[in-house]
């Protein structure tokens, strides 16, 4: 869900704490990359909220490390063939050396979502703070 579309900006609260509550289908899991205390997740500011997209369904999903930082990727959609056993090795490896290169830990420390979208013919991507969202043809991906 593209949160700039549903929440407006009340120009008083803009740079106030705001929280999100999600009702959700019991069999979904909502992935979003905003600290969750309790049942909320909180964002410290409305540019942060927006800049937060919210992933629910009934996705795979795998967890890795960054430099001891923990990290999610999602994979929604459906192929005609599993997810590669060393995509998110890969995946892995290419966030160490980041960090190597630059010389620092993940900026985003412990909250880093990578959502892939497999579908038959769109591509593209939308990197933001705490998370990236990659679409990508399923097709090319058997290649």
């Amino acid at each position: 869900m593209c949160l700039p579309a549903a929440i407006i900006q009340i120009n008083e609260h803009r740079f106030s704490k705001h929280k999100l509550t999600i009702v959700h289908p019991e069999k979904w899991i909502p992935y979003i990359p905003l600290c969750k205390e309790d049942n909320e997740w909180i964002a410290t500011d409305y540019d942060e909220l927006l800049d937060s997209p919210i992933l629910a369904g009934e996705f795979k999903s795998f967890k890795f490390s960054v430099c001891n930082y923990k990290h999610k990727l999602i994979v929604i959609g459906q192929t005609p063939k599993d997810v590669p056993k060393n995509l998110v090795q890969d995946l892995t490896k290419v966030c160490e050396s980041i960090c190597q290169l630059m010389n620092t830990h993940p900026p985003c420390e412990n909250r880093y979502i990578f959502g892939l979208q497999f579908n038959d013919k769109a591509f593209g991507g939308l990197e933001h703070s705490y998370s990236s969202i990659i679409q990508f043809p399923w097709k090319t991906y058997l290649i």
